[in-house]
């Protein structure tokens, strides 16, 4: 997922929108068979369209059966739905500082603060 995801964050052609078409990204994902280095057309993404994509696309390319993963996820649903997708729920530190200084991050981690923002 870390790869895919850094793929199509060095992609000139995907770009950030949190207000416009956001499902952009998965539509042209789609059209290239998940491969984000195949992207010839500019779309869009917010933070958890790009989350969503990435884990839709890692699960496709995977072969991974028998997980819905919703392409439209948003911050709220993320927080909840990752566990049903696999993920384990870890929670940490409130603040941003003291998640760095863990030492516990992963490459690959994805972080949510539901209503708000997500990363990868």
């Amino acid at each position: 997922m870390a790869f895919l995801a850094g793929d199509i964050a060095n992609n000139d052609l995907v770009g950030y929108d949190k207000s416009g078409d956001r499902a952009t990204l998965f539509r042209e994902l789609q059209k290239v068979n998940y491969d984000p280095t195949l992207i010839q057309q500019a779309c869009e993404c917010d933070c958890s369209a790009f989350i969503s994509a990435v884990i839709f696309s890692a699960f496709k390319l995977g072969n991974v059966t028998g997980k819905s993963v919703n392409p439209e996820m948003n911050t709220e649903s993320l927080f909840g739905g990752l566990p049903r997708l696999g993920f384990s729920k870890v929670m940490g530190p409130a603040n941003q500082d003291s998640i760095k200084a863990s030492g516990q991050l992963q490459m690959g981690d994805i972080l949510v603060k539901s209503g708000s923002h997500t990363l990868i």
